[in-house]
């Protein structure tokens, strides 16, 4: 009920039309094809990064780990992304375009973007790259940490771990589209209902989903694409009210702080004993 009744996959993929529920649904049949299929799992969640888009890579890792055969579930994995990006470089096609162009754009709703109301210059070529490695830093901390305390040997662990890589990444891109929450949905609200949750957490699940589903939206039109430094400026943009800017400050802040809110209460049930988190239910 949470997921259905959420506005954000209903924007983001009935009425925006964005691919990342592809990438949504493969995950979940590799999840549900992981316990005894690894071969095919890892062939279902090869088809992301080989027809969907490389942010597949997120997630393949935790897969990988989860999987009673890893070499098989690799070799599995391995397969479509081989033979579409072994034929393209064959032809001669660049195959890191994608990178390349995405490589320096800065959007709002994560951290970086928050520091800019301190007047960090988030187009500089040393910000960018410093954000680039704590990204990898941040991401390589929560898996490794997950893995040497034994995460896998709880199967329903799979669920937090996904939800956890997800939100790490939405907090410390610089590149966070909050459309990319679709890309493992499903986990979040599955880590959330796996305790009975409150009527509290259940408003502020509400109120994140309208912060998400608006924050887009109002950083174009409201900021002009533009960051928080400006508040600070004695004359704004043409397009820009100081009013508008604390009113986007304070969205923004909201999804932030549903991020951060999530990660701790999803790092704390993957820990608790399996009687008090139950993803079945």
């Amino acid at each position: 009920m949470m997921y259905i009744l959420s506005p954000i996959p209903l924007l983001n993929t009935a009425l925006n039309g964005q691919n990342q529920v592809w990438l949504a649904l493969l995950l979940a049949v590799a999840l549900l094809l992981l316990a005894k299929r690894d071969l095919i799992s890892g062939f279902v969640f090869g088809l992301t990064i080989a027809a969907v888009k490389l942010l597949g890579l997120l997630f393949a890792p935790v897969l990988w780990l989860f999987a009673s055969h890893r070499l098989v579930w690799l070799v599995g994995f391995a397969l479509m992304p081989v033979w579409v990006y072994g034929i393209l470089l064959i032809g001669g096609v660049d195959v890191l375009v994608p990178l390349k162009v995405e490589a320096h754009r800065v959007t709002s709703g994560n951290l970086l973007y928050l520091l800019s109301i301190t007047g960090l210059d988030l187009d500089s070529a040393a910000v960018k790259w410093a954000s680039t490695a704590v990204l990898l830093l941040a991401l390589m901390a929560v898996f490794l940490i997950a893995w040497a305390r034994g995460v896998q040997t709880r199967p329903r662990n799979v669920v937090f771990l996904i939800t956890l890589v997800l939100l790490t990444m939405l907090l410390v891109s610089k590149k966070a589209y909050v459309s990319y929450l679709v890309l493992a949905f499903f986990p979040i609200c599955l880590s959330l209902a796996a305790r009975t949750p409150s009527l509290p957490l259940l408003l502020f699940f509400a109120l994140f989903g309208v912060a998400a589903a608006v924050e887009p939206s109002l950083w174009f039109r409201w900021m002009d694409k533009d960051n928080l430094s400006i508040l600070w400026q004695a004359e704004l943009p043409e397009k820009v009210t100081r009013g508008r800017a604390i009113a986007f400050l304070l969205c923004d802040l909201m999804l932030l702080a549903g991020y951060l809110g999530y990660f701790l209460r999803t790092w704390r049930l993957m820990w608790s004993p399996p009687e008090e988190a139950d993803t079945s239910g």
